[in-house]
């Protein structure tokens, strides 16, 4: 992590009021509503921000993405299990609808 810490990071702000830590249970200095220690909060951080780097989260493009694969599979799943002809006699029928 940078040292140029944005605050509030991770349940941590600077302030005037005695807190305890969440995590540690040491008791520290900071904002009213702080609830991590500044050290267990850079460290909390520094491991979620190392864990992101290993494995990311997904955009949402590629999250639908994967659902329309998955569709796509099952739909294909479904035609080879013998549907195939419910679709070739509604397009045929469409068809023939079309022409009229």
């Amino acid at each position: 992590m940078s040292k140029d810490i944005k605050y509030p990071i991770a349940g941590y702000a600077p302030g005037h009021y005695y807190c305890r830590c969440s995590v540690c249970g040491e008791q520290f200095q900071g904002d009213k509503r702080a609830v991590t220690c500044e050290p267990c909060a850079v460290q909390l951080t520094d491991e979620f921000e190392s864990d992101m780097e290993r494995n990311p989260c997904p955009t949402l493009s590629e999250m639908v993405a994967d659902t329309a694969r998955d569709e796509a599979i099952r739909f294909g799943m479904w035609l080879t299990g013998g549907n195939k002809s419910i679709i070739t006699d509604w397009f045929n029928k469409w068809k023939e609808d079309g022409e009229s």
